[in-house]
């Protein structure tokens, strides 16, 4: 990004800052004594013929996910408000933006968001999570990794194994399967009497071997975020390409 981009961007942050603490002031709260545990953030989404990725409702027409899960995807719907499994709305996608730098090798800078081909109208179990526009001491690592239990191979399985019995593998399909690629990592905050929740990190990739989920670190991308979001007219994206 060019010096007079990188400050008029910077200006229209701050200038928005005082006012707004987030992408979308009408982002998530909830009473925390309440015991709600909806996400009604989340989306799915969806080639024609199957699941494949999740991600999360940040604005009323923008979704952020890994690049890894948009990237030469056709024919992709996002699917809202899908929460308890039988009622969901489902858009149409107008445009997709994957990093510019993302590799689908290594998964460096995973990370992409969808344009909804309409404006969604929020309810109570459709509605974005919260962005942090000025993640001031959020570290601003591109990656950070998050550790899982292994489970316990028994010796059944092990038996198992030893005759050419795919055990240990299924056991490793399913915990791949148990989360999928692109859910949020994210933490509650207080806000005033309420909570929000804030995301922080985009699942990028999850070690079979390790059990090491490895997520794209949000904070690292919010300037590029905000100017695609924010359509600031004169920013063309330079952290996220159009696909």
């Amino acid at each position: 990004m060019s010096t007079v981009r990188w400050i008029v961007l910077c200006t229209f942050l701050l200038i928005h800052q005082g006012s707004a603490q987030f992408l979308d002031e009408n982002c998530i709260s909830f009473n925390p004594y309440d015991g709600s545990s909806s996400s009604p953030w989340l989306a799915e989404i969806r080639t024609p013929f199957k699941l494949i990725c999740s991600g999360t409702l940040i604005t009323n027409q923008y979704v952020l996910t890994a690049a890894s899960c948009i990237k030469n995807k056709r024919q992709i719907v996002v699917h809202l408000g899908n929460n308890d499994g039988d009622s969901f709305q489902s858009f149409p996608v107008k445009k997709v933006y994957i990093h510019r730098s993302y590799s689908e090798i290594t998964k460096d800078n995973n990370i992409g968001l969808i344009k909804l081909d309409a404006v969604v109208e929020y309810s109570a179990n459709i509605r974005p999570i919260c962005i942090t526009k000025n993640p001031l001491g959020q570290s601003k690592d591109f990656t950070f990794e998050k550790f899982n239990k292994k489970p316990e191979i028994g010796d059944w399985c092990k038996f198992k194994s030893y005759f050419g019995e795919a055990c240990v593998e299924e056991i490793r399909e399913k915990y791949l399967a148990s989360k999928l690629i692109g859910s949020p990592w994210k933490k509650k905050i207080l806000y005033g009497p309420l909570q929000r929740y804030v995301q922080h990190g985009i699942l990028s990739y999850r070690n079979a071997e390790t059990y090491v989920d490895t997520y794209t670190n949000v904070f690292a991308y919010v300037e590029g975020i905000a100017s695609l979001v924010l359509d600031v007219a004169i920013f063309i994206p330079n952290s996220l390409q159009e696909h």
